[in-house]
């Protein structure tokens, strides 16, 4: 309630919450909210005629002090509040003749209501700010947060959008789901999200996963019902993928085909749809693809090797070795000497294949990683029938210390053998028929390392069970042991 004598000005708050407050703790809590009330809202006021009733609201904090005007470093550095202080002290002194307010427009003056009535009228509004004023605070203070996380998101906005520009798409992704955050209601960065997991999306999608997948295609899904446009390759490039993980092929080619048509100058989209006809078992249409691609772009490794990779499967070794030293010359890798090995191997180009395998093993141990079996196995083999039987001895020991293979204990043997070195040739082809006692060629050349260490008994004990063993082959089978062609036999890694 609050209690106004015409003698002086008393405003006495007395609002109950949860327990006794003293009146001087209200009084206090009561000025320095309608003190931030003011300054707050002061500059905002844009009709400077009602002026007089916040000049009123200071008036009510000091007549809540028990009356006693404010202090004057309560106007200090506060223009509009200096230039009305002299109307204000009238205001909440007692007083009998009418009091004067400011208007702030050129100084003027102008009469206002008797003192008695506008003490009721200052009371009036005072409680109401009291009670408000906290309200106030809270959504002034809602609004200034919500405009810095405004502030915040925009340059997250700009920071995925140079980034994706860039070629970082991991960065933008990072950065619009950052903006997302701090505005989960920002369109534009829930666009170029979309935007951005697809081209990360389409530079490894071999990584995509069943659930990425989905998310993926949910998330292409909302960025279209925001407005994303309809001929925008990389979206589009995102649902081929997305579906083709999913095994949804024939939603996977309408989106690939649809991106090529969106995007006929851009060689990763000619790439991207190119693989995915190889897969799909159409290799010659995706080498026509991958030609026109490395047309567009002779510096795309990518487009380069995966034209190679299809030449490959087109059982075409010797051009799409061409490709595949193009690729790697562009874009050197562990992983694009190997193939570039392979094929030089697959037309028995032995010497190119040595240093193409041999390039490979020097990358990865030169990034600190061991390389696998099958690619020492492989140098080994190369280096073989290119003539350099120690250091195909040398490779081939050292992917039996990475994997126990009977194909390599038997390739092993060869080398030994092709080296005069018989007793460690046996001990291949002994190891090799511990693992696979069914590896025939193993046998074979067994019975040669017999007969060059001089055991003709057990060379021919040998023959006689390979021949109980073959039946009518059993002839075949020692003519192949009598000549003892260095024939080398490839085993798959499973075997």
């Amino acid at each position: 309630g609050f209690v106004a004598p015409c003698g002086s000005l008393r405003l006495n708050v007395s609002v109950e919450v949860g327990g006794a407050v003293s009146m001087p703790a209200r009084r206090s809590r009561t000025r320095q909210n309608i003190n931030r009330y003011t300054q707050i809202f002061w500059p905002i006021l844009s009709d400077l005629d009602r002026v007089e009733h916040i000049a009123g609201m200071r008036g009510v904090a000091f007549a809540a002090d028990g009356g006693r005007p404010a202090a004057s470093e309560d106007v200090a550095g506060d223009p509009v509040m200096s230039r009305a202080s002299a109307p204000l002290r009238t205001l909440a002194t007692p007083t009998r003749t009418p009091a004067a307010v400011t208007s702030l427009r050129g100084g003027r003056f102008r009469r206002t209501m008797p003192a008695m009535s506008r003490t009721f009228v200052v009371a009036l509004w005072g409680v109401g700010v009291a009670l408000g004023t906290p309200v106030a605070l809270d959504a002034w203070s809602s609004l200034r947060a919500a405009r810095a996380r405004a502030a915040l998101a925009d340059a997250h906005v700009e920071a995925a959008r140079a980034a994706l520009e860039g070629g970082a798409p991991a960065r933008a992704v990072v950065g619009y789901s950052t903006a997302l955050e701090l505005d989960p209601a920002r369109a534009e960065a829930l666009l170029g999200r979309a935007r951005a997991q697809a081209v990360l999306v389409a530079r490894a999608p071999d990584t995509l996963t069943a659930d990425t997948a989905v998310a993926l295609q949910h998330e292409l899904a909302v960025a279209r019902s925001l407005g994303a446009p309809a001929a925008d390759a990389d979206l589009a490039l995102g649902d081929a993928w997305a579906a083709r993980r999913l095994g949804q092929t024939e939603d996977a080619a309408r989106a690939f085909t649809r991106a090529a048509e969106l995007a006929p100058e851009r060689a990763d989209v000619q790439i991207a749809l190119a693989r995915f006809l190889l897969e799909t078992k159409r290799a010659a249409e995706a080498e026509a693809l991958l030609a026109r691609a490395v047309e567009l772009d002779a510096q795309s490794a990518a487009a380069w090797r995966a034209l190679g990779e299809t030449r490959l499967a087109l059982k075409k070794p010797s051009v799409a070795a061409d490709a595949l030293r193009k690729a790697a010359e562009l874009a050197p890798s562990p992983s694009a000497w190997r193939l570039l090995g392979e094929a030089e191997l697959a037309h028995a180009a032995y010497a190119a294949a040595a240093t193409a395998f041999g390039a490979a093993v020097e990358a990865l141990e030169g990034r600190g990683e061991r390389p696998d079996a099958g690619l020492l196995e492989d140098l080994g083999l190369a280096r073989f029938r290119a003539g350099d039987v120690p250091a195909a001895r040398t490779a081939l020991q050292a992917a039996l210390q990475a994997r126990r293979a009977p194909g390599t204990f038997y390739n092993l043997g060869l080398v030994e053998l092709a080296a005069g070195r018989p007793a460690e040739a046996l001990a291949a082809f002994d190891e090799a028929l511990s693992l696979r006692a069914d590896l025939a060629e193993a046998r074979v050349k067994r019975v040669a390392a017999l007969v060059a260490l001089g055991r003709r008994a057990d060379a021919e004990a040998a023959v006689a069970a390979m021949a109980a063993d073959s039946g009518p082959s059993e002839a075949a089978v020692r003519a192949r042991a009598e000549l003892s062609r260095e024939t080398i036999v490839r085993v798959p890694p499973h075997q």
